[in-house]
Formats: structure tokens, C-alpha cells, sequence
């Protein structure tokens, strides 16, 4: 199963092994009588595919979270500053959550020393788009809660 292999290689052992002995059996009986029909769970997946477009992006430069030096240059920062738009705006296209504020959309006047910061610190990158991605989650736990909560 995916979440065991991710578990296993992510997390500490004890809280991989709470996840996978205690968590999950529960998890699946208590949404074991949810029914979605098949529209539903492919917008599901779209969304969730989208809200991970923007984390996996904001963990590509999360202070060194993954150990590839050259992605933390300011030439590779510099691009992925200016593509970052771009990606966002594939993951919104995925999800359909419409993003509604354009300085969010082109990645401008979010933060002072913005234009500075975002293409010669991983950091700033990771603020900037976490920040996206952070909102996807919000979103996508709404939408669950809504295709999941009993229904009159």
C-alpha cells in the first residue's frame, strides 16, 4: 500500500507504525458506509491532485528538504519563480478552485522585498507557494466534509 511505503520513508518508525496499526483500521471503519458515485470521486481526485501540485512544489525548496544542492542556486530560483504562476495555475485548472486575487495568481506584491527574496532564497519560494497550497488543503477538506456529511 502507498501510505505504509510513504510512512516507512517519511516518518519516524513509532509514529509510521501508530499510523499504520491504529489510524488507518479506524479511518477505514468510520468511512466504510460513505458511498460517492463515480463523478464525485474523480472530482475528488482532481482536487486532491491539484492541493498536491503546490505542496510537492513548496517542498521542492523547503530549506534543503530534498538533498539536491542545485535546485537552492539563484539561477534555478529564478525560474521556478517564474514558473510558479504557471504551475498554479495547471494545479487550479486540475482542481477547479478558482483563485481569485491576480496578485496571488502572478505571484506579485504578495510580501515586501517579494521581487528580491523569491529569486535568491528557497525559503521565500516555500512561504509563497505552501501558502497556495495551505488554502488547497482547506479547500479539499471542505469538499470532503461536504460529498461526506450525511445527506436529508
Amino acid at each position: 500500500m502507498l501510505i505504509t511505503a510513504l510512512t516507512n520513508k517519511l516518518i519516524p518508525k513509532e509514529n509510521a507504525q501508530f499510523i499504520q496499526e491504529h489510524y488507518l483500521p479506524e479511518l477505514e471503519k468510520s468511512v466504510s458506509g460513505i458511498t460517492l458515485t463515480a463523478d464525485e470521486k474523480v472530482d475528488l481526485v482532481k482536487k486532491f491532485a491539484g492541493m498536491l501540485m503546490k505542496i510537492a512544489y513548496a517542498f521542492l525548496f523547503q530549506e534543503y528538504f530534498i538533498p539536491l544542492p542545485f535546485l537552492y542556486g539563484d539561477t534555478v530560483l529564478g525560474y521556478a519563480a517564474e514558473f510558479m504562476p504557471t504551475w498554479n495555475s495547471w494545479a487550479v485548472k486540475l482542481s477547479g478552485y478558482v483563485q481569485t486575487d491576480d496578485d496571488v495568481k502572478n505571484g506579485t506584491n504578495l510580501y515586501p522585498g517579494q521581487a528580491q527574496c523569491k529569486t535568491h532564497s528557497p525559503h521565500a519560494l516555500w512561504h509563497e507557494e505552501s501558502a497556495n497550497g495551505l488554502l488547497e488543503i482547506a479547500l479539499v477538506g471542505d469538499t470532503v466534509h461536504r460529498l461526506t456529511k450525511p445527506k436529508n
